[in-house]
């Protein structure tokens, strides 16, 4: 900015009430303002690029039941389901 010193918080804010009224400007009239657009191009060339690392985290490894692990398991549960069915 050329005769305030402000804060990049403030920068932005001044930032997003420019594109509102480019915005607003567009959906009036229907056509771009080219000062508008050419001031907030001239903004954002000011500020320093922000990189973001996303960490990801891989899943634990899936481990199948065995036949036996789900047979057991059914056998488990078919009493409860025919408690449920009378």
């Amino acid at each position: 900015m050329s005769q305030f010193i402000l804060t990049p918080e403030e920068d932005l804010l001044i930032l997003g009430a420019i594109r509102a009224r480019a915005a607003q400007y567009l959906s009036s009239q229907g056509v771009n303002d080219p000062a508008l657009d050419a001031l907030v191009d001239k903004i954002q060339s000011q500020f320093t690029p922000v990189v973001v690392e996303t960490i990801i985290e891989t899943p634990p490894d899936v481990v199948e039941p065995t036949e036996e692990e789900v047979e057991a398991h059914f056998a488990e549960e078919a009493p409860a389901r025919k408690k449920k069915a009378q």
